[in-house]
């Protein structure tokens, strides 16, 4: 664990911090949290040497913080700031984090120090590169027993990744520590459906690399080292947008899933902290609604937050609704997004969901969904071609990668704008995962998030305005031409 002084930044103002700790996964930033960010950017335009790569994408953080005394620890003033007087109990003040490096270095006065200093030269971990670098050359020089020489890097390098995971040692705000090792062997302990698969995991390095190099791991752990009291925080993104990612300048983002949801559930404990609210099975099933059926089939209105299909959890689902609006419901010819409302087609026979089924993969069905965006898009109609994967280091969020993504098209025409916003009818060549709502955020395709989007818009909480508004396709045995329509309530 890193050993230093703790830079705090006062914040002078008269804003009340909020009564509890936002959560890093879905949350609005409180006014404090954007205050601090502006001194944070203040702070950068002076430093022209980073513009360069400031301008090429990074991910700074904030944590607005309280002296009261969680734990023992030390404070120390950034020259030209004042630090917390420390007979002032109560008083305002923010640290600063960057994601990975700055200047070429993870140490930097203004902003809080990393939690394990993997680039400190007389280290382990640089050492052990250096054998690793060694290795390479003379793997590309030729030289020596190849395979021999190739297996050596390999256990070198696998060995070397667990003792670095071992050297991150967390704290939260019960002042209980665990190493990340430790933390995220719990996490999938305590979520898996497969206690089988955590043998797996640990064998094929389950931990992503760059665990705890990002911005709230590193903040908090400051704080509870400087006996500090979190308030709330809020992570934002300067520069371009990474090609893959979907990242606009001045926007705050929720914190990662893969690298930052195992660690931040244990830093977190022992804060109170305010989650989102989840809407309840009753409220859900109560929004939900038969548009149509007969025998073979049953056309549903599903809300947002009701899942299509059984998940791997207790959330509710359609097929559970259905089953209580007595439909023997065979299984959805197709699926939305548990966060997008709208038509939702279900077969009661095998028969009819293998037809309607073939529909969809013979693109005979017409689709088209209505969605509201935060901001407005240069071009009223257009196409988007953007190939689509999953994005490993962050489920289940998807990217846009030209190199192994699944083609993706989307048509989309923009309906009306004004004041920030736009309503635009989107109509989808293919179905990939997360498809509109990549294709509309992402800056190569509309450039505009739809409102709501938890995972490729701001932070704020859904619900996602996104809705399957019409769809056409033929009846699996009578063989006519159905149509649906659907409003949605944004």
């Amino acid at each position: 664990m890193t050993n230093c002084t703790v830079p705090i930044h006062p914040l002078q103002t008269a804003l009340e911090p909020p009564r509890r700790f936002n959560s890093p996964f879905a949350y609005t930033p409180h006014p404090l949290v954007k205050l601090a960010a502006e001194q944070v950017m203040d702070h950068l335009r002076g430093h022209g040497e980073w513009a360069e790569e400031l301008a090429a994408g990074k991910m700074l953080g904030v944590l607005v913080v309280r002296k009261d005394g969680l734990h023992a620890g030390n404070v120390e003033p950034h020259t030209g700031n004042v630090g917390l007087p420390a007979g002032n109990s109560g008083q305002l003040g923010y640290l600063a984090a960057f994601s990975g490096l700055l200047g070429g270095s993870n140490r930097q006065p203004f902003f809080v120090p990393p939690i394990y200093d993997l680039l400190d030269p007389q280290g382990h971990f640089q050492q052990e590169q250096a054998v690793i670098s060694g290795i390479n050359g003379q793997l590309e020089a030729g030289e020596g027993d190849a395979a021999a020489l190739a297996a050596e890097r390999k256990r070198r390098s696998e060995a070397l990744q667990d003792w670095l995971f071992d050297q991150y040692e967390c704290l939260n705000a019960r002042g209980e520590r665990q190493t990340i090792t430790q933390i995220f062997t719990d996490f999938h302990r305590a979520h898996t459906l497969r206690p089988s698969r955590l043998d797996h995991n640990a064998a094929t390095h389950h931990i992503p690399s760059g665990a705890g190099e990002c911005c709230a791991p590193k903040l908090l752990q400051a704080a509870f080292l400087a006996g500090l009291t979190p308030l709330c925080m809020g992570e934002f993104w300067v520069g371009r947008s990474p090609l893959g990612e979907v990242r606009h300048a001045g926007q705050f983002y929720p914190a990662c899933h893969a690298k930052c949801r195992p660690i931040l559930d244990f830093m977190l404990r022992g804060l109170d902290v305010e989650m989102p609210a989840q809407p309840s099975a009753e409220r859900l099933f109560a929004q939900a609604r038969i548009v149509w059926q007969d025998q073979y089939l049953a056309v549903v209105e599903k809300p947002s937050g009701l899942l299509s299909v059984p998940g791997r959890g207790s959330e509710p689902h359609v097929m559970q609704w259905l089953q209580g609006q007595g439909v023997e419901a065979y299984y959805p010819c197709h699926r939305l997004d548990q966060d997008t409302s709208g038509l939702l087609v279900v077969a009661k026979t095998e028969e009819a969901y293998r037809c309607v089924q073939q529909q969809f993969a013979r693109h005979e069905v017409e689709k088209t969904y209505l969605a509201l965006l935060d901001g407005e898009p240069a071009a009223d109609s257009g196409t988007i071609r953007l190939p689509l994967a999953p994005d490993a280091q962050d489920r289940p969020r998807q990217k846009v990668d030209f190199a192994q993504g699944k083609s993706a098209v989307t048509h989309f025409r923009v309906l009306t704008k004004g004041g920030g916003s736009a309503r635009v009818l989107l109509t989808p060549d293919t179905g990939r995962t997360h498809q509109l709502r990549l294709h509309c955020a992402h800056p190569a395709g509309l450039g505009c998030p739809i409102h709501g989007d938890r995972l490729y818009g701001t932070c704020t909480a859904p619900p996602l305005c996104l809705h399957a508004n019409f769809i056409q396709f033929t009846h699996p045995i009578g063989k006519q031409l159905l149509k649906f329509e659907s409003e949605p309530n944004f």
